[in-house]
């Protein structure tokens, strides 16, 4: 595939700018953009060279994209700098996987207390769900303070970056993906029909009884379902709100994106805690297994948002990068 001179450039000023700090990136992406057109134009009217290969000769001498987010932003201004913010997003990542996979042998009956030097996962009897979310902020922060020491001692000096650099390896830029709207009214609308069902009607939740030749219809909800509540509204309430700002925006942003990751691994707790934590529903032998397998379904949602952290990371530039 061809790739026109000016798409390099944006994949260039891409690549540097996604490892500044989200305060300067708009400035600096319009800085280098400008600087390596004007050069790349310049080029041009002095040599009878393709224009894309005068653009990948400038993009090659300017440097690797690592090295210039470096000399534009050294490591020492921010808390993770740019050398170690994709491994930091992995290990991050991995740490709340493992958390994860904890919490569900908790509710399987499996209690411990690991430490995995200097992460600290407790899961007893006494644990309570508060305990599980503030046990993986906990160790969250356990993960930025490590990078955090790593940056500020361990990285005082810039590693030596690659003295020869190949341009042509540029990832392509991705397109921004706009919100499906009717997907995103669909959720809202079944979040705000839980919602209402489980707080004001719960015969929206129907269920048809039959014995001794008669039907009636009753609430499918058990009666000890209002001990899940609160943490129902904890996860479908913020929900609600995102979804409507999406509608309101237009698109679904690299924010909005993260926060949806969010919560969709607290609606994975919450249902992994529902299926095992019940009765819910007056037939829980058969719906326990449906919420679990709508639990997982949201786990993978969020895992699979947590586990690309470089797309991710890359994400919370791009709308200020791709004009």
């Amino acid at each position: 595939m061809i790739v026109e001179w000016h798409e390099w450039i944006d994949r260039y000023v891409h690549e540097v700018v996604r490892r500044l700090p989200r305060e300067r990136r708009a400035e600096a992406a319009d800085d280098l953009r400008a600087r390596l057109t004007s050069e790349v134009e310049a080029r041009r009217r002095e040599s009878e060279l393709p224009a894309d290969k005068i653009a990948l000769e400038q993009l090659a001498a300017m440097g690797d994209p690592a090295e210039v987010a470096y000399r534009l932003a050294p490591d020492q201004a921010v808390l993770v700098g740019a050398r170690i913010l994709p491994f930091f997003w992995k290990c991050a990542a991995g740490v709340l996987l493992v958390h994860l996979a904890f919490t569900l042998l908790w509710l399987r009956g499996f209690h411990t207390v690991t430490y995995l030097l200097p992460f600290r996962f407790a899961f007893t009897g006494s644990t309570t769900w508060m305990d599980v979310v503030f046990g993986a902020v906990a160790n969250f922060g356990v993960v930025v303070l490590v990078f955090a020491v790593i940056q500020r001692w361990g990285m005082g000096h810039p590693s030596p970056f690659p003295s020869r650099w190949d341009p042509r390896g540029l990832p392509p830029l991705r397109a921004r993906r706009e919100s499906t709207r009717r997907g995103i009214v669909i959720r809202l609308g079944l979040a705000i029909y839980v919602l209402i069902g489980l707080h004001l009607a719960p015969q929206l939740f129907p269920y048809l009884v039959y014995s001794e030749g008669d039907f009636w219809v009753t609430s499918l909800l058990h009666s000890h379902y209002r001990v899940f509540l609160p943490w129902i509204d904890l996860w479908l309430v913020p929900t609600v709100i995102l979804l409507l700002w999406e509608i309101e925006r237009g698109e679904t942003g690299p924010v909005e994106r993260w926060a949806m990751a969010g919560l969709d691994a607290l609606g994975a707790i919450v249902l992994f805690g529902i299926a095992f934590g019940g009765p819910f529903t007056v037939l829980d032998a058969i719906f326990d297994p449906l919420i679990f397998v709508l639990g997982i379904a949201f786990a993978v949602s969020a895992v699979v948002l947590l586990a690309t952290t470089d797309t991710g990371v890359a994400d919370l530039a791009e709308e200020e990068v791709v004009s």
